[in-house]
């Protein structure tokens, strides 16, 4: 029996470093990804994208407010990358992949000032 792919849709300006696309290899198996660079206004323009890509996963480099739409009003946990900061020699600031996370929920505490 055959497996379909996983269909990832990765919302980032940056595209997966090399590491970054054997993680998602180690987590899916098999998978397709769709790159989507522009900026996003809102979780339903992002549930429209899945939609139109036929995609199941989701990879997100998203404000928190967007995040937490997707959980409460779509139901969709996307998935994070927790990368670290470093610098080069000349100063300049890098980012490193550590893992990917699964935003399941998304719990604000807030007070009016």
């Amino acid at each position: 029996m055959t497996m379909t792919p996983t269909r990832v849709l990765w919302v980032s300006r940056h595209d997966p470093t090399p590491l970054q696309y054997r993680e998602l290899n180690r987590i899916f198996g098999d998978y397709r990804i769709v790159l989507h660079k522009r900026p996003v206004e809102s979780a339903k323009e992002v549930v429209n994208l899945m939609e139109e890509h036929m995609t199941t996963e989701l990879v997100v480099v998203l404000p928190i407010q967007l995040i937490e739409d997707l959980n409460s009003l779509f139901k969709i946990q996307p998935i994070r990358a927790h990368m670290h900061r470093t610098t080069d020699n000349e100063g300049a600031v890098l980012f490193e992949h550590d893992y990917f996370y699964r935003v399941k929920k998304i719990v604000f505490e807030t007070e009016i000032l």
